[in-house]
């Protein structure tokens, strides 16, 4: 059975009020799983993201509009946040299944195979998957496409 770790990812600029996300933000798999399910509680948490890891952003000054500098510089304090944790599903896992709690998945990061499929909980509220593809379920715009070989 496959290993999940787990990141409880704190969101928010230094010295303010911070907010956290729970994630999955990598997986162990065991040899020959085709189908991994992916939790909806890990020790008591709802797992609300998928592929996301914590990232620290130095704070630094830019330009308020670089095509008008003369407008000024605003200051960008450091802040903590959230990127894709690059996850690489291996070529026996044919299925990945999501349960309704995770409500983002950080697509540009995963590394899938062409015969890798999701399989979305018909209550996840925010994903669906139609013609081999993800899509986000309000809106019909596809996330991602899976390159599902026949």
């Amino acid at each position: 059975m496959a290993k999940f770790i787990f990141e409880k990812i704190k969101i928010g600029n230094l010295n303010e009020e911070y907010s956290y996300i729970n994630s999955i933000s990598d997986i162990v798999f065991d040899d020959g799983e085709k189908i991994v399910v992916l939790p909806e509680k890990i020790n008591g948490e709802v797992v609300t993201h998928f592929n996301y890891t914590q990232i620290f952003e130095e704070g630094y000054e830019r330009w308020h509009d670089w095509h008008h500098p003369a407008q000024g510089k605003e200051y960008i304090p450091a802040r903590y946040g959230k990127t894709s944790s690059n996850i690489v599903i291996p070529k026996w896992v044919e299925k990945i299944v999501v349960p309704k709690t995770i409500i983002d998945i950080a697509t540009n990061g995963l590394k899938i195979h062409d015969n890798f499929i999701f399989e979305i909980d018909s209550e996840n509220p925010r994903y669906n998957v139609k013609n081999d593809a993800l899509y986000f379920k309000n809106y019909d715009v596809k996330v991602l496409a899976l390159k599902r070989k026949n």
